[in-house]
């Protein structure tokens, strides 16, 4: 019917609804003569590619497994056996595993298009790997049932015939960005999907919303905070959606005042993208809001007893939005999803409580697991790979939060030190980068609170204690004179200390980035800074963190451009 109209938009190029189902049923074609199994890993960055390749094995009756091709190797490979993995989709032979059972499929090399018809083999439709508490990511297993009871309600919701253009921004790896490809493309929308070049960079996303007429934005409160809450409203987006972190009363008066429609979600991966909604005024605070479509929300007592309105527990979803567990662990599964009073139930960890207008209000996590700019993080698995180094007999991560989002500092008890160098060259080898600490202190000992465990708040005021006595670090004013024998390495070093929150005279100006803390996000907040500081503009191939070995060389790329 819509064969014609235009489905995706990328790299300027459209690929109309007729040719995206050719490409799909090439892809679809091609897994079913490479493998048996149900599972097909797909192995490459957010692109039309990628949305054909997703598509292509649903097609074929398989689900789908997205993995980051900037995962160590141990966490690939542990995903890829996770999953019995024969079967790897991949946009260049560069992305290549090495094991040798593997078989790969190069989607820019798939041609043929014909229309097939395959029997569905699997009733998973996706697995997604969140952070789990044992070292090992967990691979949380999605249905057909709970994608269509989301798809159905997010058009019924935001009226994607009307609101037609679709911005996908997250992460291929988070579950949002499920909700922006299918929720888009099943009810006839336009994907407009922007490179990561694009992506990372406030300027050019915000101008690529604009020339594009965006109508539905989804992003994480960081990433509304730094596209829309400084400049003009952008006219043409009718829908705002924050999510993956809590979004506060203050931003969300900023946003309201620039006179956008703001709506907060929540939902964690095991509830397909999202539990509820809320539709954000100034006359009240943000909360969760209200289950969606075909979704119920309960409070329960540690006996799983409900609770009354205004009571608080755990926060607990039921309805056809539940995954259908956790992939090859069956203990973990009957442990989080529970059946009570004859309705299956998934515990979220989330403290909550409903209030007199029957919305839900987030009360905190009940565990360790935090979220840091929309991604789940256990901290007993960052510390579990600590463990990993010689001589460490106790160790505890906390979140550090501050106004950029925060970040992870892990403390540590061993018969050595460490430098922040030498974890991260083991600790890299097991972690995605976003789980990597920013930074590490060692103890002499741990203290604890009445019920003998590590007291979180303890190390988070004493983060606090070794914040101020670092700022008369005699060592900290050993930069402070190469700092300021360079003008441009000082200017440099000013933003970069204020990203990361840092006294600029602290930062030594000859070791690695990532050792001063710095991460991706991060990296590109400072460009962002140092473009209008020195009114460059950075080429595409230096956007990336790991092409600068240090502050100096940071600085010596940006004079050379001015």
């Amino acid at each position: 019917m819509r064969k014609d109209e235009v489905a995706l938009y990328y790299k300027g190029k459209e690929y109309t609804y007729g040719k995206v189902d050719r490409m799909a049923n090439a892809v679809a074609e091609k897994v079913e003569n490479m493998t048996k199994s149900s599972l097909v890993g797909v192995m490459m960055s957010g692109s039309a590619e990628y949305v054909i390749s997703v598509l292509g094995i649903l097609k074929s009756g398989r689900g789908f497994v997205p993995m980051d091709k900037n995962y160590p190797s141990a966490r690939k490979n542990y995903i890829i056996h996770d999953c019995h993995l024969d079967t790897l989709i991949i946009s260049d032979m560069e992305e290549k595993i090495s094991e040798d059972d593997i078989r790969h499929i190069i989607v820019e090399d798939i041609e043929k298009e014909n229309n097939i018809s395959l029997e569905v083999k699997t009733e998973i439709a996706y697995v997604l790997y969140t952070s789990g508490t044992t070292g090992m990511p967990k691979g949380i297993m999605v249905g057909h049932e709970s994608i269509e009871n989301l798809i159905t309600w997010f058009q019924e919701t935001y009226e994607i015939e009307k609101n037609k253009n679709v911005i996908q921004m997250a992460n291929i790896f988070f579950d949002v960005s499920i909700e922006e490809i299918f929720g888009c493309l099943l009810n006839g929308g336009k994907l407009y999907i922007p490179e990561e070049n694009i992506k990372s960079h406030k300027g050019r996303i915000r101008e690529f919303i604009k020339e594009n007429h965006i109508n539905i934005v989804q992003v994480v409160p960081v990433l509304l905070e730094e596209i829309f809450a400084h400049d003009e409203r952008i006219d043409s987006i009718r829908v705002l959606i924050c999510g993956g972190e809590v979004l506060s009363n203050e931003l969300k008066d900023i946003i309201l005042t620039k006179g956008y429609r703001l709506y907060n979600h929540y939902g964690p991966t095991e509830t397909t993208v999202d539990s509820t909604r809320s539709i954000c005024t100034k006359d009240k605070k943000v909360t969760l809001g209200k289950p969606i479509k075909n979704s119920n929300c309960f409070i329960l007592t540690q006996d799983g007893e409900l609770v009354t309105k205004n009571a608080s527990g755990e926060l607990c979803v039921s309805g056809k939005n539940l995954a259908l567990g956790y992939l090859n662990n069956e203990k973990l599964t009957s442990e989080k999803f529970m059946v009570i009073n004859g309705e299956r139930l998934y515990k979220t960890g989330d403290k909550a409580f409903i209030n007199s207008e029957g919305e839900i209000e987030y009360l905190g996590r009940m565990d360790n697991q935090v979220k840091l700019r929309g991604r789940r993080i256990e901290l007993d698995e960052i510390d579990n790979c600590f463990s990993k180094l010689d001589g460490i007999s106790l160790c505890n991560s906390v979140l550090i939060e501050n106004e950029t989002g925060g970040k992870i500092v892990t403390f540590y008890v061993a018969n050595t030190e460490y430098n922040y160098g030498e974890v991260v060259s083991v600790i890299k080898n097991y972690l995605p980068e976003y789980m990597v600490p920013a930074e590490i202190h060692k103890l002499d000992h741990f203290e604890q609170d009445s019920n003998g465990k590590i007291s979180k708040s303890g190390l988070k005021n004493l983060y606090k204690k070794l914040e101020e006595e670092n700022k008369s670090d005699e060592q900290n004013r050993d930069y402070k004179n190469e700092i300021e024998e360079d003008e441009v390495l000082k200017i440099v070093a000013k933003n970069v200390a204020e990203v990361l929150e840092k006294e600029m005279y602290k930062l030594n100006p000859n070791i690695t980035l990532d050792e001063l803390g710095m991460d991706s996000i991060k990296f590109v907040q400072t460009v962002v800074k140092l473009e209008d500081a020195f009114d460059v503009e950075f080429e595409d191939d230096r956007l990336v963190l790991t092409k600068f070995k240090s502050l100096k060389e940071l600085a010596e790329y940006v004079e050379n451009i001015s």
